[in-house]
């Protein structure tokens, strides 16, 4: 391609980043500012998204220091989706329930969903729990908040507490969302639900 700009380079980079090759998609980036390019907010979702998935931490803190500092992009609440994930997989919970009250603005139910999961993930019932309440706080009937504490508590073997999680789902009539797939066949569409 001849004539690259931000959105064919971040392309590029989000292509990596979402097909496993982290290290690829960083150096993209790295190749990219050398070129003098300037990032935008979607190529600092999917740098820090790489960063992530490839346990890169010290490179994800840089990444998300430099993009309001030498860039001027004020990071939003994806690229504080983004740290929290990259903090939750690590195991750094601690660091990460810290980096969400620091945010500078409320931390929103995605937040606190990729931290849930990351407690389930690492077996952290008490910051779960926070973190499942305050999904619940922002949104009673959030389905997800209640089967991924329902999770935690299967990982550490507490069944009354997952009975009680799914006694209280039974109540408020609340039910997990099914996943589902679309595809295209001769023209005609077609879904599937997965429970």
């Amino acid at each position: 391609m001849e004539d690259w700009n931000v959105i064919s380079w971040t392309s590029m980079i989000t292509g990596f980043a979402k097909h496993g090759y982290a290290a690829r998609a960083v150096g993209l980036f790295d190749q990219m500012l050398e070129a003098r390019l300037k990032p935008n907010e979607i190529t600092y979702i999917a740098v820090l998204s790489a960063c992530s998935h490839a346990g890169l931490i010290s490179e994800g803190w840089k990444h998300f220091k430099e993009m309001h500092q030498q860039h001027g992009i004020v990071p939003r609440m994806e690229h504080y989706a983004c740290m929290v994930d990259l903090l939750g997989r690590s195991g750094s919970l601690v660091e990460a329930i810290e980096f969400i009250n620091s945010m500078p603005f409320e931390a929103d139910a995605l937040i606190w969903r990729t931290f849930l999961g990351a407690c389930r993930v690492h077996c952290d019932v008490e910051l779960g729990k926070h973190a499942a309440k305050m999904i619940m706080k922002q949104n009673p009937h959030d389905s997800a908040a209640y089967s991924l504490l329902s999770n935690l508590y299967a990982s550490t073997g507490q069944w009354e507490e997952v009975a009680n999680i799914r006694k209280q789902m039974k109540e408020k009539a609340l039910v997990k969302e099914a996943g589902s797939s679309w595809i295209e066949v001769d023209g005609t569409c077609s879904c599937n639900d997965y429970w």
